[in-house]
């Protein structure tokens, strides 16, 4: 599931089970567990160095609460955090608007 709630952000929900390919362990299960993704992503600054120059961030957590496949079932929390930043594109739109021109 995605949304976006203002403009340029982005939200999104995942969610399922988790399974094993084989019931190889002493448990005699494959339910490895329930794993839980939501991402949000923002621009942050715009236009800093040239027009199509941006900085973008990204927030991902995840959750997974382990199920009977795993002797030792505890619950695990991954969070990243993580800065992108463009300065500069080779082609600008003028230019791609020219080269489309010419290859006609």
């Amino acid at each position: 599931m995605a949304a976006t709630p203002a403009k340029a952000q982005k939200v999104s929900l995942e969610a399922g089970p988790m399974f094993a390919n084989e019931n190889d362990t002493a448990q005699d299960d494959s339910y490895c567990g329930l794993l839980g993704i939501a991402k949000y992503q923002v621009p942050l600054l715009k236009g800093f160095f040239r027009q199509e120059s941006e900085v973008k961030g990204t927030v991902l957590a995840e959750v997974f609460d382990a199920g009977d496949y795993y002797a030792d079932a505890e619950t695990g929390y991954y969070l990243r955090f993580e800065l992108t930043a463009k300065f500069l594109s080779f082609l600008t739109s003028s230019r791609r608007a020219k080269r489309r021109k010419v290859r006609s």
